[in-house]
């Protein structure tokens, strides 16, 4: 039995690891263990695999399971990342990864796979807007028994977990909690009666039992509708390639997305809206070495321009993907050469350009016939201090790294969809109810009970790469 596998009534003996859940108890080498939390993970292309937390009434673990050629299953618990390597959360930040090698408990550990992912807590559901983003190393030691996991969520949270395989045989006795049954009717009646509330057509088929009968025929449902509505469309291509394509001729230009929508229930229609700044031709050169002449009365200059585009529809995997990115520059052409990096609006071409203003204690300042661009980058409520610019160009810029700014105690970063600099403009998606209950919630979930476990064992990896892979 996997995790896609579904029955509307069960019996205890024929419970598997892929059917645990929140209230589950079982055995396990001579210790009982209760499930506490379910988390999922998207690795992209559909491919989702699973993970609960469990307490032996002692400690809190985490058992990482998949299905591939064969059941894996990892066991977990979360270590500070710096008893592995002081400096490591320090390393990954400077460099943008750790080493290849990991050293904890005198054991040496190689790093066999970096990825990107989204995780989500609780039940099911590809459409929720609580998936959230993190990154990945995974490492074996020299035995191939035991595994270290670094993560980062964020740009400056750092989280660790280390732990060991286990064979399928030895979860043994599981039983469900007094209420699963009735958790099984209203999946099944959800699934047979659904009637929007948000949620997809395949809300609870990964959580615990039910039909196989039931996903096949929710696939081709689901497969006859993207055909109807021409959700994959084959021949779409992303706004902003386009628009790139189409100013091909245009020396620099800066591409932002000002604001994003979506509408629907069961069937969602995604928006986007660009914000494009052309430099119809370069500022006039200045010497740097001279002092500051800026005239605040001096004439608007006429060399930078802005266009407020029209909405656009984009793909689900666009919008989740910019999902983060609103408010900030997400493609710019600088030199002749386009590059695609998230940044703050105006820091990869205008802040820190002697042409374009100048460093007054060490704020950017638009001289006076730039002055409009502060309103045009929404910088008129958050000015660009030198630190921040420092610390993009210096550690980010050149590594094609996005840049967020930093992040308060709350884990909520400077820039971005739900960044401070972000949250007082008026946009169509800042209003909806999505936006402020994701805002209210935005670095302040505790990741304290997540693993960073997420492994395929032995020989057997999946189709996602080679070596210890997710």
């Amino acid at each position: 039995m996997g995790l896609f596998d579904k029955k509307s009534s069960f019996n205890p003996a024929d419970l598997s690891v892929f059917d645990l859940e929140d209230g589950f108890v079982f055995e396990m080498n001579g210790k009982s263990y209760e499930v506490t939390k379910t988390f999922f993970y998207d690795w992209g292309d559909d491919d989702y695999t699973k993970e609960v937390g469990i307490n032996d009434g002692d400690q809190d673990w985490f058992l990482y399971m998949e299905e591939d050629d064969e059941v894996e299953l990892v066991l977990t618990k979360k270590i500070p990342i710096r008893s592995i390597q002081e400096d490591l959360p320090d390393i990954i930040k400077d460099k943008d990864e750790p080493p290849r090698k990991l050293t904890y408990e005198g054991k040496n550990y190689l790093l066999d796979e970096a990825s990107s992912s989204y995780c989500l807590e609780g039940e099911f559901d590809p459409d929720s807007e609580d998936w959230e983003a993190f990154d990945s190393w995974d490492y074996v030691d020299e035995s191939g028994k035991l595994v270290l996991s670094v993560e980062r969520w964020g740009d400056f949270e750092f989280e660790a977990a280390a732990g060991h395989y286990i064979k399928e045989e030895s979860i043994r006795d599981i039983m469900p909690p007094s209420d699963y049954e009735q958790r099984l009717k209203e999946r099944d009646n959800y699934f047979g009666n659904n009637n929007g509330g948000g949620k997809t057509i395949f809300k609870g088929l990964l959580t615990g039992c039910g039909f196989i009968a039931a996903f096949f025929v929710g696939f081709m449902l689901l497969g006859a509708v993207m055909v109807y509505f021409g959700s994959e469309d084959p021949d779409y291509k992303s706004p902003v390639d386009v628009m790139i394509k189409e100013m091909h001729d245009k020396p620099n230009f800066s591409i932002i997305l000002h604001d994003m929508d979506r509408e629907g229930i069961i069937f969602k229609t995604y928006k986007h809206q660009y914000k494009v700044v052309l430099e119809n031709e370069e500022a006039p050169e200045v010497d740097e070495n001279a002092p500051v002449q800026d005239d605040p009365n001096v004439a608007e200059a006429k060399n930078v321009s802005y266009e407020l585009k029209d909405w656009v529809e984009v793909s689900s995997h666009d919008f989740k993907r910019n999902e983060r990115n609103m408010g900030m520059e997400i493609a710019h052409k600088k030199d002749g050469k386009v590059k695609k990096q998230v940044s703050p609006p105006g820091y990869s071409h205008y802040v820190g350009n002697r042409r374009y203003g100048y460093w007054n204690n060490n704020v950017w300042t638009y001289y006076g016939q730039y002055r409009f661009m502060s309103d045009m980058f929404y910088m008129s409520r958050y000015p660009v201090s030198r630190s921040y610019y420092n610390d993009y160009y210096g550690n980010y810029y050149s590594r094609g790294r996005a840049y967020y700014g930093r992040t308060d105690a709350y884990g909520r970063s400077t820039y971005g969809t739900y960044g401070k600099y972000n949250s007082s403009r008026s946009t169509r998606y800042g209003r909806s109810s999505s936006y402020k209950r994701n805002y209210s919630n935005y670095g302040r979930s505790s990741r304290s009970s997540r693993s960073g476990s997420r492994y395929s064992g032995g020989s057997s990896y999946r189709s996602r790469g080679g070596g210890f892979g997710k």
